[in-house]
Parts: structure tokens; sequence; C-alpha cells
């Protein structure tokens, strides 16, 4: 499995902590090997993914300010080397962080992990 699938696995199933996790030690890695704009899983940049997945966890989890921070370094990157999908993806997360606050589904999601418990 990729992070790409992990990532995807832990924010369907309410699993965001750990999506938070796993994405921050493969954007911090990539970081570290100055990997960040070479390595894709099909049209997709690996760096730009992880940021999208981790913003919008943290969006998820109340964390607006830190999320937008993720979602904007996801952008530039995807901006930077043309990877227009990732471009896409990381943009409507980030827009998404701008309407989450206030709408009906966040508070729906937080109900729903709040009767999950820890």
């Amino acid at each position: 499995m990729t992070a790409v699938d992990i990532c995807t696995a832990l924010v369907l199933t309410g699993n965001l902590l750990e999506a938070v996790m796993v994405s921050r030690r493969v954007i911090e890695t990539l970081e570290e090997q100055q990997r960040k704009n070479d390595i894709f899983l099909g049209m997709f940049s690996v760096y730009s993914d992880q940021c999208g997945w981790c913003g919008f966890s943290l969006g998820l989890m109340g964390e607006f300010d830190e999320a937008k921070a993720v979602l904007k370094r996801g952008l530039e990157n995807a901006l930077e080397i043309e990877a227009l999908e990732g471009l896409r993806k990381a943009e409507e997360m980030y827009i998404e962080m701008g309407v989450i606050p206030d709408s009906y589904w966040l508070t729906r999601t937080r109900e729903a992990l709040t009767r999950l418990g820890p």
C-alpha cells in the first residue's frame, strides 16, 4: 500500500489524527530528501497529495489555520511542477477549508466522531 492509499482509508474511516500523522511523516521525509518535486503516483504528485490529505484532515479536526497552510504548500508545489491533477485536487481541498468551518457537514462529522469516542 502507498501513503496515498493509507491516508485515503484513514480519512474515509474517520481516523483523522492518524491520517495527519502519516501524511506529515511523508511530507517531512520528502522535504528532508529534497524529493517533493519528483515522486509521482500516476498523475499525482505524492507531496501535493499528502499535503492535501493532511490539510483536509486538519480542517475536519477544526485546525483551520494549520490546514490552510499545509494545503497552500501542496497547491504551490503542484503549480510549480505543473501537476495539474494534483493542483485540481489541492485546490478543491483548499476551497473546502473556507466552507467547512460553518458547514452542516462539519457539525455532523464532529457529532459522529464524538459518538465513536477516542
